[in-house]
């Protein structure tokens, strides 16, 4: 990088070019360190002109200098995007220590069947939104894998990951070899649980009474493909 210092020649001590490491000092204050630079005279001035030293580390353009802190896309920045403590939603705060998030689901290409792994103290979780269509509804089928049968597990929809059930019930199920929600979308129904339109959602799984270390189960999604 090059810059140029135009300076009054009564600043100037010597004309010429220096080599070593150095530091342009004008007034009592430090410019630059360069370990390159040239000084001319052309009339009342005096120029200074650096060469391919180090840059000065205090310009904030500069790309070996500190980090700036106020840098939207600084990963340091407590902030940023990238920031792995930021909430998952952040009307719902941080991510509770007994949660998990499991992926997210398509709400609108559900597809088959998934495993999830579930211990027997934890909550699993699935991040899904709901489509704009009031004419949607299908069902959520939780079902044990071989030998686990016979321990019960919850299932059930909340606005926060792992958070507080809905007021309708019929957003909750709890069984043991089979757990089902029945929903739709914008339509009240005396046997489904109501979803709003266009809204986050989390699907939360949990075991009641696994004495293993892990009692995983299956989830199926079916629906009357029309999102």
């Amino acid at each position: 990088m090059r810059k140029l210092f135009l300076v009054p020649a009564v600043a100037a001590m010597a004309l010429g070019p220096v080599s070593a490491l150095a530091a342009i000092t004008l007034n009592g204050q430090t410019i630059s360190n360069t370990s390159d630079f040239t000084i001319s005279q052309s009339g009342g001035n005096v120029t200074i002109t650096t060469g391919s030293g180090p840059v000065d580390p205090t310009e904030p353009t500069d790309p070996t200098g500190p980090t700036d802190p106020t840098d939207p896309t600084d990963p340091t920045e407590p902030t940023g995007p990238t920031d792995p403590t930021d909430p998952v939603d952040p009307n719902c705060g941080a991510l509770p220590g007994n949660v998990t998030l499991v992926g997210s689901i398509d709400w609108a290409s559900q597809g088959g069947q998934t495993f999830i792994d579930l211990d027997n103290t934890d909550i699993s979780t699935s991040a899904f939104t709901s489509t704009s269509s009031s004419g949607y509804f299908g069902q959520v089928s939780v079902v044990s894998v071989t030998g686990t049968s016979g321990f019960k597990r919850e299932v059930w929809i909340s606005e926060c990951p792992g958070g507080p059930k809905l007021s309708d019930s019929r957003c909750t199920g709890q069984g043991s070899s089979s757990t089902n929600i029945y929903w739709t979308q914008g339509a009240t129904s005396s046997w489904q649980c109501n979803l709003e339109r266009n809204k986050s959602y989390y699907l939360n799984y949990r075991n009641v009474d696994c004495t293993r270390s892990s009692c995983g189960v299956y989830r199926n999604m079916y629906n009357n493909k029309r999102p």
